[in-house]
């Protein structure tokens, strides 16, 4: 039972040398992913259990592949941008779901796996 997040926090640095910097200033952000969020597994013939998503390569340069075993429970999938504008949503039908997908424009997205009761979620890096 593991929903995946991401959580972005912000810093503010008070070396008054960092004031004028180019990267940003004072203000930074960095962000806190929970280990499986970023996983890098590749290869289509890995075996998947029930509920198991497989997505790769992550990050990639617009094409990657989605593969599912829905076991038969209606499941979809749903990639928003981090405005959360709808950039791709399907219906998967049948027991095991294999796809390339495309994403057109560089930049990070959220792949939200509907299944049974279960919300799966996965950052999508395109760059």
């Amino acid at each position: 039972d593991s929903i995946e997040a991401m959580h972005t926090y912000m810093y503010h640095c008070h070396i008054l040398t960092h004031e004028d910097d180019l990267g940003g200033g004072m203000m930074h952000q960095f962000v806190v992913t929970f280990p499986n969020l970023c996983s890098h597994t590749t290869g289509l013939n890995q075996q998947l259990n029930d509920g198991e998503l497989l997505l790769f390569p992550n990050p990639n340069s617009g094409d990657f592949s989605l593969k599912f075993n829905a076991n038969g429970q209606a499941s979809s999938i749903q990639i928003t941008d981090l405005l959360g504008r709808v950039c791709y949503r399907e219906q998967m039908t049948g027991s095991e779901y294999n796809k390339t997908i495309h994403l057109p424009e560089k930049g990070v997205y959220l792949l939200t796996l509907y299944y049974g009761r279960q919300i799966i979620n996965k950052k999508v890096v395109v760059d």
